[in-house]
C-alpha cells in the first residue's frame, strides 16, 4: 500500500544536504498529494507506523539505518527489520516500489542469501545492506544481534504470528 500512495523522490535523493531526519516524510506517505514523496527514512517510517497499529501481538518491527549497494544506489539508507514468531526478516519498502530491483516483494519479509550481521548482507534481488553508524546513531550498539540478525529460513505465510502466552494465537488464519 505505501507504494501505491508514495512514490520515490528522486530530486531530494540527490540533493547533498538530503531530506534526513525530515519530520514531514511520515506524513507525506499518507497526504494523498503526488507533489510530496519521499526518499527510503519516509517508506520506512511509514511501514513502522503501520505495523504499529497491527493487531499481531507476536510481531515487532525496528526502523534501522545503514549503507546499500544496489536498489536506489549506493549509500546511507534506512529499512526495516520485522520480528514474526522470534525471526527477523529484512524489508525494504523504498526498493519494493516500482522500477526498483526489490519490486514488486522480493526485499519484503526477506532473508539475505549470504552474509553476517555484523559485516554485510547480500540478497538474491541484488541488494547489499551493511549496518553502520548513520546520522548519529550506532544501529549495531542501539539494536545488537538480537534484532539485526535474520533469519536463514524464508518466511512462511501461512503461519500466523503466535504469542507463546495466548495459546489462541497458534490457530492458522481461517
Amino acid at each position: 500500500a505505501i507504494c501505491e500512495l508514495v512514490s520515490y523522490n528522486t530530486d531530494a535523493a540527490n540533493n547533498p544536504k538530503g531530506s534526513d531526519e525530515n519530520a514531514w516524510e511520515l506524513i507525506w506517505v499518507f497526504d494523498g498529494d503526488p507533489n510530496t514523496n519521499v526518499v527510503c527514512e519516509g517508506y520506512s517510517k511509514a511501514f513502522q507506523y503501520l505495523c504499529d497499529l497491527s493487531q499481531f501481538k507476536n510481531a515487532k518491527c525496528y526502523t534501522v539505518t545503514g549503507n546499500m549497494a544496489g536498489g536506489t544506489g549506493a549509500g546511507a539508507h534506512m529499512w526495516n527489520i520485522v520480528n514474526i514468531n522470534g525471526k527477523n526478516y529484512l524489508a525494504d519498502v523504498t526498493n519494493c516500489d516500482a522500477g526498483t530491483i526489490g519490486a514488486p516483494d522480493k526485499l519484503c519479509v526477506a532473508i539475505p542469501d549470504r552474509g553476517k550481521w555484523d559485516t554485510t548482507y547480500h540478497f538474491a534481488a541484488g541488494a547489499e545492506y551493511t549496518y553502520s553508524s548513520s546520522n548519529g546513531l550506532n544501529t549495531p550498539e542501539l539494536f545488537g544481534a538480537e534484532v539485526l540478525q535474520l533469519a536463514d529460513k524464508a518466511f512462511d505465510p501461512t503461519e500466523a504470528p503466535s504469542d507463546p502466552k495466548d495459546p489462541d494465537t497458534d490457530k492458522k488464519p481461517d
